[in-house]
């Protein structure tokens, strides 16, 4: 049967680099290794693997794989029968564990040297001394190489050539042809996989072995026997005959070759043999004949071709990831570089980097440190996770990542760097710190990072000797703004706000907001420390006084600045910032726009609240709370017609605590709220008790605070009451300040609705107090309008407030809604006002607020009195 062969070329030191294994390959070997239960994939990779693996088992040749701390981590067969031990005795161990100490070294040895070796490897005798015999192989070390680019073993490959080597000795020594028969009978017992036979200088087969004569019959259907010529049989294939005779040929003319055979077999794979072709020479040169020895190295080869199919795919996988590969020289040059890295490099092609160094598109500023990494991989062999900069032509800054180590190649050791693109790492990790450093309104620092800038400042300051300053700012009456116009505008008035701190203090000082409309500057390298500090603090209240033009208002703040020192108020930030918010309330207290150093006695202020705070929660879980009553009389017939219900506080050991005093800590701490429920509950009860007494009711008129109407729970506690003491809803009133319903149009308007739907009358507290237009005045379902006492209090000495006053009346009439005077003292003020046709007042002229007990004798004397008119 005659069957396809391809000559190849003359075999030189073998450089394996990749070529395509072919389909039928891949199907042949996966039907052969592939367990019943488990499909190997189809990944080439796992292809490689698993295929490669089986192959090396099966091998005629030598073969281990170790890791580069020199443990076995596979043999094949042929291995551990040469060296009779097996497979489990091997596994995980060390020569040195294995076997004698120079037998140990020479493995050692031989395999450190290949570890620096790249994918290229030769084939080399080598000679081993093994149970005091020695072995000579025809071998080969490959460095096996991860994805990752890092050698992580190596594989040890080599055929037994010891019964060549005793022939081609022998021979020398002797050169007589039945000592050449002789060694190669003696070759044929010790490579039984080899394919052996000698000839004499006539073609006359000396020496053929068993394999030999079946490869013959197989690939050229010719037999052959020892003492046949070897022409006779191929003179029907002129082809076969001149190629084979030419191999021989060469041997008999001195030629030492080798060369591999590819042919492939009935089912369409191919097999590979290598053969050696060898003259036998005697010791005088004379030439006795030659030898052939050949093997089967298909599994090799198709190893190689697994390993050549690895690297393309690396190659290409190298060419498409977002990862910059770039080699370098041992000058820094580049050698090579891969499309993603010659992106980062702001260049677009390979072309304008080769020969260059990475220096020339290295950001300025980290240049230095570039060159000092790159020196210490050429000292050291690595470098890890330096983040540069890397500029391209247009300026345009790309921030990376990068790795790098040596690489020893055929061409001598090279500098191979992986770098990766963080921009978009950088600039999440820059939002991350925005969002944690910063506030997210004004942009300015927020309390954690001024914290630490202000610890910093201290250390510095604590190291040269030196003072500084915290200046703890805060806006005066900001709350009116948001109350009156809204969050939105107010929230605008902030960012102004900050960008003129950041304006009026100098670059080296820091400016943060502590939240809301507090702000605090930290400012440090002062020559005189209370002089400069003035000087900054009349600089930002000269800033923050001028106007502010949001859409169509024009605004006008002021600020209120405390100030304490370092080290004299305080050695650690968080003392510097509370003495100086201490400070800054004392300028509250005095004032406003203006600012104040901070004194021991102020952070009695600080103490005070802190006690007021917790009393007054004590009070209202101790009942230490009461409502009062101040009566509202119409005009035109001095009838009681209502009460407003006032709270009050009898402290068991300070006794009365005025409303002014604890009201502001109530807001301050979130206490209005249920301050609120507390009045409420405590009305609707009172208004079922005189009922109970049979006496007649008035309403009874609850200030609603802007906190209560924020949290949107009005509508639903007033129902609750009101049912829950049986009281008709005619007999309750509720009173809005004008900011706290501006401050919540949209909300504010639907909660009215929803309480007049209840029958609830609606009143406007302190009229003419706030900041905003009238304009609401028509749109929300009101009922009455309360003037405030403040324009009552001037009446008669004052043609302002008259004026002020008039003009309420006359509006409130124009829009059809009734007047109350709050704060009615004198006749004169009375007069005043019935003059005006004002319907009701309440005040000190009437009454002062009565508590229940003397609120109920004054609705049973009006029992006794003609039954007044009961509002609708």
């Amino acid at each position: 049967m005659k069957m396809k062969s391809r000559h190849l070329s003359p075999e030189k030191p073998i450089a394996v680099r990749g070529v395509n294994a072919s389909t039928n390959d891949v199907e042949e070997l996966r039907s052969i290794h592939e367990k019943p239960t488990q499909r190997i994939s189809k990944n080439p990779a796992q292809y490689s693997e698993v295929n490669l693996r089986a192959m090396m088992n099966h091998s005629p040749t030598l073969i281990y794989q170790k890791d580069l701390e020199g443990h076995y981590l596979f043999v094949n067969d042929t291995f551990s029968r040469f060296f009779s031990v097996t497979r489990k005795q091997i596994l995980g161990k060390t020569d040195e564990q294995l076997f004698d100490l120079r037998l140990a070294r020479h493995f050692r040895k031989r395999d450190t040297e290949a570890q620096n070796q790249d994918s290229n490897y030769e084939t080399k005798e080598e000679k081993i001394q093994f149970n005091e015999t020695n072995y000579w192989f025809l071998s080969s070390r490959l460095p096996l190489i991860s994805r990752n680019g890092v050698v992580n073993s190596i594989l040890w490959n080599a055929i037994n050539i010891t019964a060549k080597k005793r022939i081609e000795h022998k021979a020398r020594n002797t050169g007589q042809e039945l000592s050449l028969q002789h060694h190669l009978r003696d070759s044929l017992l010790n490579q039984r996989a080899d394919y052996v036979a000698a000839i004499d200088p006539n073609f006359n087969y000396l020496m053929v072995t068993p394999a030999y004569v079946e490869i013959m019959q197989e690939l050229f259907g010719v037999e052959c026997k020892e003492g046949h010529n070897l022409k006779a049989p191929l003179r029907n294939s002129p082809e076969n005959l001149d190629w084979f005779t030419d191999l021989w040929n060469r041997a008999l003319r001195g030629e030492h070759f080798s060369d591999i055979f590819e042919y492939a077999e009935a089912s369409g794979e191919s097999r590979y043999l290598k053969y050696e072709m060898i003259p036998v020479r005697h010791s005088d040169h004379t030439i006795l004949g030659a030898a052939i020895f050949a093997r089967d190295i298909t599994s090799r080869k198709k190893a190689e071709l697994a390993l050549q199919y690895s690297e393309q795919v690396y190659r290409n996988l190298i060419e498409k990831t977002d990862t910059g590969y770039v080699t370098l020289d041992l000058d820094g040059k580049v050698l090579d570089a891969n499309p993603e890295y010659v992106r980062l490099s702001g260049h677009r092609s390979l072309s304008q980097i080769l020969g260059r160094s990475p220096i020339d598109w290295t950001h300025p500023d980290d240049i230095e440190t570039h060159e000092k990494e790159l020196n210490k991989v050429l000292s050291r062999g690595d470098m890890k996770n330096l983040h540069l900069r890397l500029v391209d032509s247009g300026g345009q800054i790309t921030p990376v990542e990068s790795n790098a180590s040596m690489l020893e190649t055929l061409k001598g050791e090279q500098i191979i760097i992986w770098c990766r693109d963080i921009k978009e790492r950088v600039e999440q990790r820059r939002k991350i710190e925005q969002l944690a450093y910063y506030d997210s309104l004004t942009g300015l620092e927020n309390r954690i990072l001024l914290t630490q800038q202000l610890k910093k400042a201290i250390q510095r300051a604590e190291r040269h000797g030196e003072r500084l300053a915290v200046m703890f700012v805060d806006l005066d009456r900001f709350k009116h703004i948001n109350d009156s116009l809204g969050h939105e505008v107010g929230d605008v008035v902030l960012q102004h706000v900050a960008k003129r701190l950041k304006t009026a203090i100098r670059a080296s000082d820091t400016v943060g907001r502590l939240g809301g409309d507090e702000f605090l500057c930290v400012v440090s390298e002062l020559t005189d420390v209370e002089h400069d500090s003035i000087c900054i603090a009349q600089k930002l209240l000269q800033a923050l006084g001028q106007s502010y033009r949001v859409g169509e208002h024009e605004l006008h703040l002021s600020a209120s600045i405390g100030i304490s020192i370092y080290p004299d108020n305080g050695t650690d930030a968080s003392t510097l910032i509370k003495n100086a918010d201490a400070a800054m309330y004392q300028i509250k207290e005095s004032g406003r726009d203006d600012y104040v150093f901070f004194s021991p006695a102020m952070n009695d202020r600080s103490h005070n609240f802190v006690a007021m705070a917790n009393k007054l929660r004590s009070a209202l879980a101790n009942r230490q709370l009461e409502l009062h009553f101040q009566p509202q009389y119409r005009l035109s017939n001095s009838e009681m017609v209502a009460a407003e219900a006032l709270l009050r506080w009898h402290h068991p050991e300070q006794g009365f605590i005025p409303p002014a005093t604890f009201i502001p800590v109530a807001e301050d701490i979130g206490l209005m709220k249920s301050l609120g429920h507390w009045i409420l509950e405590n009305t609707c009860a009172h208004l079922q008790q005189w009922r109970s007494l049979n006496l007649p009711l008035v309403p009874i008129s609850i200030n609603v605070s802007a906190r209560q109407c924020r949290d949107k729970w009005v509508e639903d506690e007033v129902l609750h009451c009101l049912q829950k003491y049986d009281i008709a809803p005619k007999y309750l009133q509720l009173e809005f300040t004008e900011s706290s319903l501006i401050s919540n149009s949209c909300e504010a308007k639907y909660m009215l609705k929803e309480l007049k739907s209840l029958g609830i009358s609606i009143a406007i507290d302190d009229f003419g107090t706030g900041f905003s237009s009238l304009s609401y005045l028509k749109q929300f379902p009101i009922d009455k309008l309360k003037i405030d006492k403040s324009f009552i209090l001037d009446i008669g000495c004052d043609e302002g407030d008259e004026t002020i006053v008039a003009a309420i009346i006359g509006l409130a009439k124009n829009l059809k809604l009734s007047v109350l005077a709050e704060g009615v003292e004198t006749e004169t003020q009375l007069n005043f006002l019935k003059n005006l046709h004002c319907d009701e007042a309440q005040g000190f002229y009437y009454h002062r607020a009565l508590d229940s007990k003397h609120f109920l004798k004054l609705l049973t004397q009006r029992k006794n009195k003609p039954q007044i008119e009961q509002p609708a």
